[in-house]
């Protein structure tokens, strides 16, 4: 072989490597919402019955997701993977560019909030306002209870980062149920958003 070669391919697999490298380093999802059973598992709930009953019920979830990576990214679409649809969910789907994005050295974070008025369930289709992320830190763990229903389905955490032109997706491993109605019994001091 050409010794003049040698240096092309040295570059090429560099390139090769730096591709890679962004879609294995961007590889851990961390995953819940505001409302938390007095057993611990975190639930997503279509109508919430508020500790005041003289307040009308509430129709959204917040939900937290943190994703670690050593990328620099430029921009990211956050999502509910619907594991009763086996997809991404249209309606509970945005992109948000990264300096919008809560971020350290190594991971990046959002609290973004699903809304299912309107007969929406969660998660369903919505209209496009149907997820909009919020400011960390927005609102606290509430301890819910659910009764004996039955959950109407379940969803996970999906996100879609981009970086000097590479997309790497993920989905979280967890899901988290969603109940038609749910009732808030205690509001903790633990912020929903991830530090």
């Amino acid at each position: 072989m050409k010794k003049w070669l040698l240096p092309l391919f040295g570059t090429l697999a560099l390139a090769a490597c730096s591709n890679a490298l962004i879609l294995t380093l961007t590889s851990s999802m961390d995953i819940r919402t505001e409302y938390r059973t007095a057993g611990g598992e975190y639930v997503g709930c279509d109508n919430v019955e508020p500790l005041n009953s003289n307040t009308p019920s509430i129709t959204t979830t917040l939900v937290a997701l943190r994703f670690n990576t050593n990328a620099d990214l430029d921009s990211a679409e956050l999502g509910l993977y619907s594991t009763t649809l086996g997809k991404v969910d249209p309606g509970f789907k945005t992109s948000v560019p990264a300096n919008q994005l809560n971020s350290n050295a190594t991971s990046y974070s959002f609290v973004f909030k699903a809304d299912t008025s309107n007969n929406n369930p969660l998660p369903a289709q919505v209209g496009k306002q149907g997820i909009v992320v919020v400011p960390k830190g927005e609102d606290k763990i509430k301890i819910v209870s659910v009764g004996n229903q039955q959950p109407l389905g379940a969803f996970k955490g999906w996100v879609q980062a981009t970086a000097d032109g590479t997309r790497a997706t993920f989905v979280s491993t967890n899901s988290f149920k969603v109940y038609n109605r749910c009732s808030i019994e205690q509001i903790t001091t633990e912020d929903i958003a991830f530090n």
